[in-house]
């Protein structure tokens, strides 16, 4: 179909309703991906309309820009960007590794992060529209916005595919974003079982490699969407808190394997390992330590195999002559890699697998694990001055191939950090570009828009060349009409320009004498005293920060903007940030964080200060991640106690991570149920050793049971008559 504008060169996809081109638009010169749908009949096509409108003011790295949406007769347009690469069905078809896996979820989940936090619910995550840009950093890209639910508007069509939308969302109900949540956890076991869901929706079991992960998909899958992270900010931080060790970081997921097949667990798996011998020893133990039983096996297993072979000459003379021939192959190898390493032009990946492969045939050899290490920490050097450089796209490519190497790297997870707070300050920096260039500095809804944009990029960036240029032109802007309406006579208009070039740069230098000019007016006083009279009536209905340019701190600061020593504004503000502060309290106590969220945004957006401003946002930040801490804490918990860790290894086991969640939330009930299963079970488990005649193990697990919950009485009666027991010699 032929769109005016556009020059269309070759169809990319089609389907019953919608067919996509790539073109070129004429008036912006520039290539896009061109959506042609058929529109609905009546009411319908309007709403399908504004839907893909809403899309033009997305702005993330990981989501595709839509550029410009119209409608030609009955067809609806939408020009996008043109990502040409794979959509992730076909990436898993090429393979991804582990770290490419949990990569993608990370940027989709950002990505949702911030549609949702634009009122934009996507409803449809699932592999066809999830995209890869081209290049070595294959980022995923979240694609079909155009067709996404927004705050405050009815749904206009049925969205979402079978399998991954959530089940309030197949019963009929409106998605939100723990919706969206829920289908990118069923994304997430595609990727890493190669199975999507059957024909019944159900998602795929998750195999016993991942064990790891189930506490996290128990909680991106709840049926419940009270139970589910609440935002991707939450899920992303609980996955960077998932141990991947023993998966291998860099072999490929593939859809063509079975059950994907080519990723391994480092260590062997134990089933089958234990000497038969050894069996019959181990029964009762069995029943006390179930968790210790593999590790045991497995030890002896490899111990048995050794003693075997070195009792035959014949084994022996091989292994000599192998040990031999290892330490030459070891040298050549180690002189390969230190070659690799002096060429400018080789990978990062390159250099470690030499390295590597040394360490492969010499395990101790230090010069390779300190030249692994030293390419790694060469590769974050580059990543740094890439950023110094401003040179985001060679820093993201090495960024990229570093973490597939190294996923768990904390310096490295805090320059991916980095990379999304510059790529965000980017994203912001376009459309605020985009805002004034489609509107006058004088349109004021575009340019408070914009002020806050680039006040919102210097936060993320102080330093930003960009910003605080664009910022003292908005300032010089408004400061010249202030000018003008003051030599006019108009004080009401001058206070208020006067008030957002203070807005945009409270510093700027002629604001001062523009404030002069204002100050001789004889109608001053009057129009003061009305602004301050609506500041109280705003107060009063208890518009504080909110709706903007109808709220008592905006008419404040133009008040001050002119008579910076005026005691009424001043005394106003500050009873603002103390009510503001309180109703955030409220928020926080009752975990909303969402809302928390945006009432920091409208403080920060109507100038309340920064004192009150950082104050929230810290504590913000630190009960969000307080909430998450203890979520995964629970979340690893249940995991643990279904694998019979209760009490032990030190470092990793249920009783230690329920301790460490009541701490941060003093009485959790989750946390403390758990526990009381933990020590039925802990007793049940000495009850049967006392059975089978193991005492000092029965004495043992009671009383773990009693220190994990220390008032149960028959317990108590119980080791008592035990002791007695003992002391009769029973």
């Amino acid at each position: 179909m032929d769109i005016p504008g556009f020059q269309t060169q070759r169809e990319l996809a089609g389907g019953d309703a919608s067919r996509v081109y790539l073109a070129t638009d004429t008036a912006a010169n520039r290539l896009v991906a061109l959506k042609v749908v058929r529109l609905p009949n009546g009411r319908q096509a309007t709403k399908r309309l504004q839907q893909a409108r809403h899309a033009v003011g997305l702005r993330h790295a990981h989501i595709v820009r839509t550029y410009a949406v119209g409608q030609h007769g009955a067809a609806l347009w939408v020009a996008m960007e043109p990502l040409l690469g794979e959509d992730l069905e076909a990436r898993l078809r090429r393979g991804l590794s582990m770290a490419q896996v949990l990569r993608a979820f990370r940027e989709l989940a950002r990505a949702l992060d911030y549609a949702h936090s634009q009122g934009c619910v996507h409803g449809d995550v699932t592999p066809a529209n999830i995209l890869f840009r081209g290049g070595p950093s294959a980022a995923a890209v979240l694609a079909d916005c155009d067709r996404a639910v927004w705050a405050g508007s009815r749904r206009g069509e049925p969205i979402g595919t079978a399998g991954y939308m959530s089940p309030e969302q197949a019963a009929g109900a409106m998605p939100d974003g723990r919706s969206d949540l829920y289908g990118l956890g069923v994304v997430l076991q595609r990727m890493l079982t190669g199975a999507g869901p059957d024909a019944g929706g159900a998602a795929p079991p998750l195999p016993e490699r991942y064990a790891a992960f189930r506490g996290f998909f128990g909680k991106l899958l709840a049926a419940e969407p009270a139970q589910r992270f609440g935002t991707g900010a939450e899920a992303v931080a609980a996955l960077a808190d998932i141990s991947v060790d023993g998966l291998a970081p860099t072999r490929p997921v593939r859809l063509d394997v079975v059950s994907t097949g080519e990723i391994e667990v480092v260590a062997a798996h134990v089933d089958g390992l234990s000497a038969p011998a050894a069996e019959g020893r181990l029964v009762a133990r069995r029943r006390v330590r179930r968790w210790a039983v593999g590790a045991a096996a497995a030890t002896l297993a490899v111990a048995t195999a050794g003693a075997v072979a070195l009792t035959r000459p014949d084994t022996a003379t091989a292994l000599l002559a192998w040990a031999r021939l290892s330490e030459g192959q070891a040298s050549e190898a180690w002189r390969d890699a230190e070659a690799l390493r002096r060429d400018p032009n080789q990978s990062l990946a390159t250099i470690v697998a030499a390295y590597r492969r040394v360490l492969e045939r010499s395990p101790g050899h230090e010069g390779a694990a300190e030249g692994i290490a030293a390419a790694a920490a060469k590769w974050k050097a580059d990543i740094d001055q890439a950023f110094l450089e401003d040179n985001l796209a060679l820093a993201e490519a090495k960024l990229a191939e570093s973490l597939n190497i190294f996923p768990q790297d904390t310096e490295l997870s805090v320059l991916f950090e980095r990379l999304s707070e510059r790529r965000r300050a980017e994203s912001i920096l376009i459309g605020a570009r985009a805002l004034l260039a489609t509107q006058s500095l004088s349109h004021e809804a575009s340019a408070t828009a914009a002020i806050q944009a680039y006040q919102e990029v210097l936060r993320h960036l102080p330093e930003n060349a960009e910003a605080h240029a664009r910022l003292d032109e908005l300032a010089a802007h408004y400061a010249a009409l202030a000018e003008r309406a003051a030599t006019d006579g108009d004080v009401t208009d001058a206070m208020d320009k006067l008030g957002r070039a203070a807005t945009a740069n409270p510093e700027y230098a002629d604001l001062a004498r523009v404030r002069t000019l204002i100050n001789q007016a004889t109608t001053l006083q009057s129009e003061i005293d009305e602004m301050l009279a609506k500041a109280s009536e705003h107060r009063e209905a208890s518009a504080l920060v909110d709706p903007p340019e109808a709220n008592a701190a905006e008419i404040y600061h133009r008040v001050l903007a002119t008579d910076p020593d005026n005691a009424i504004a001043r005394q106003g503000l500050s009873e603002i940030a103390e009510q503001v502060l309180a109703q955030f309290d409220g928020l926080l106590a009752a975990q909303d964080l969402t809302a928390a969220q945006r009432l920091v945004d409208q403080a920060a957006a109507v100038g309340l200060g920064d004192t009150a401003v950082n104050a929230m946002r810290t504590r913000h930040d630190a009960e969000a991640l307080r909430l998450a801490t203890v979520a995964q804490l629970l979340a690893d918990a249940e995991a643990l106690f279904q694998n019979g860790y209760l009490t032990e290894p030190v470092d990793a086991n249920a009783v230690a991570a329920l301790r460490e969640a009541s701490r941060l939330d003093p009485g959790n009930g989750r946390a403390a149920a758990l526990l009381a299963r933990i020590a039925e079970r802990l007793a049940g488990v000495a009850a049967e050793a006392w059975d089978v005649g193991m005492q000092a193990d029965a004495r043992h697990y009671l009383d773990l049971a009693l220190t994990v919950t220390p008032g149960v009485a028959d317990w108590r009666q119980l080791r008592d008559s035990w002791d007695d027991a003992g002391a009769s010699g029973g």
